[in-house]
């Protein structure tokens, strides 16, 4: 019983720091309170209304390379290196 309540309480800490995390996501920036979030709710950021074939591209830095991609309901852990920088990379003929 103790090991899922210990298990509980670190996924927890890992959810909410006291750490401000500092995003930039298509040149707009914000800050978020939570370690983990949708990324989704990092493509309001930017505040635009995205493609559901929209990815969430993780840069390496302001100008890239790609670290790594998000589909809008997967979960992005903002505590990871390479988590600050976003952009909103849109299919051929979807709209942002």
């Amino acid at each position: 019983m103790s090991s899922n309540n210990n298990e509980a309480n670190e996924e927890s800490a890992k959810e909410h720091s006291n750490a401000v995390h500092p995003v930039t996501v298509d040149g707009v920036d914000d800050k978020f309170e939570e370690n983990i979030v949708k990324a989704s709710e990092l493509f309001l950021v930017a505040e635009e209304q995205v493609d559901d074939d929209a990815k969430l591209d993780a840069l390496r830095g302001p100008n890239g390379p790609v670290d790594e991609k998000f589909d809008a309901d997967e979960e992005v852990d903002l505590s990871e290196p390479h988590r600050r920088h976003f952009e909103i990379d849109v299919p051929p003929g979807g709209y942002i």
